[in-house]
């Protein structure tokens, strides 16, 4: 059984496993070219990738592209990963849906491996879908006031799944390099003449960050490395629009500004339980201030 997901709730940084490490015997020429061990059996079709922070996941090279952060490489786990995505083009199948090839999948096992969770990104379109109808509240996306509104909400979903998910090739992804670093400039000017920013980086901060993203220009080859510091940056910008109504018919311009009826919000909720991660981004400034 496949239920909806959302980024949010990827367990990723939940790590509860432990492991134990032990001494090895270096067998002759053992990983040079005299003898590189049989790599781990996976599925046709499947790769294995490591994310820039360490974690490892697999993809499939079909249509949709399948990720899953499942160890593909155990054969239990390859069987109901197989049942997983034939669920999924059973629902397809009964919908009469065709997916693009700009479209992956994103397939999690529940611990007892009986069950899964999913969701489905666009790359053209930078947007998360499903293949059910599902409310906002289910998914932890937050409230909001338009449909526009809500699709900002999910990009931000969008990026955070490709900063997740980076090292493999992904068909019509447009990281939008140039425009994050305007981004980003636009908003250290806004803080050198306003005290009243809404941007959740300082003017040095923002400073530091297109220089950073400056280096990426250059390069011909952009690395999972690239995307993954991309991504991050836009789930930032992404989430930060979201949480000051970006775009809405009522934003929020300044950080004094409160724009939301008193019972639609509370001082503890506004900031749309962000995780301990993505806390850490914003400036306690901003966070703190009623929206």
């Amino acid at each position: 059984m496949l239920q909806p997901t959302t980024p949010l709730y990827n367990p990723r940084y939940d790590q509860a496993k432990r492991v134990t490490t032990s001494h090895r015997l270096i067998s002759v020429g053992l990983f040079s070219s005299l003898a590189d061990p049989e790599p781990p059996y996976l599925p046709p079709y499947w790769e294995r990738r490591v994310q820039p922070e360490g974690s490892t996941y697999f993809v499939r090279d079909s249509v949709p592209k399948v990720i899953t952060s499942a160890d593909m490489e155990d054969s239990t786990i390859q069987e109901n990963i197989g049942t997983c995505i034939g669920a999924v083009h059973k629902m397809l199948s009964e919908q009469n849906l065709k997916l693009s090839d700009s479209t992956e999948l994103y397939l999690e096992l529940d611990e007892e491996a009986e069950s899964g969770r999913y969701y489905l990104v666009d790359h053209a379109t930078r947007t998360l879908f499903w293949l059910e109808s599902v409310e906002t509240d289910e998914l932890g996306i937050p409230k909001t006031v338009s449909g526009d509104h809500l699709r900002s909400a999910l990009e931000g979903q969008y990026w955070q799944h490709v900063e997740y998910f980076p090292c493999h090739q992904a068909t019509g992804l447009n990281l939008s390099l140039n425009e994050l670093i305007h981004v980003f400039s636009q908003a250290q000017a806004d803080h050198m003449t306003s005290d009243t920013s809404t941007f959740p980086y300082s003017a040095e901060q923002s400073k530091e960050i297109a220089q950073i993203l400056t280096t990426f220009q250059s390069s011909s080859d952009v690395s999972g490395y690239a995307r993954w510091t991309i991504a991050r940056f836009w789930a930032s910008v992404a989430n930060y629009r979201t949480m000051n109504h970006h775009g809405q018919e009522v934003c929020r311009l300044s950080i004094d500004q409160s724009i939301l009826e008193s019972t639609a919000v509370s001082a503890s909720s506004w900031a749309y339980e962000l995780t301990s991660k993505e806390a850490f981004f914003w400036s306690s400034r901003v966070i703190s201030a009623p929206l």
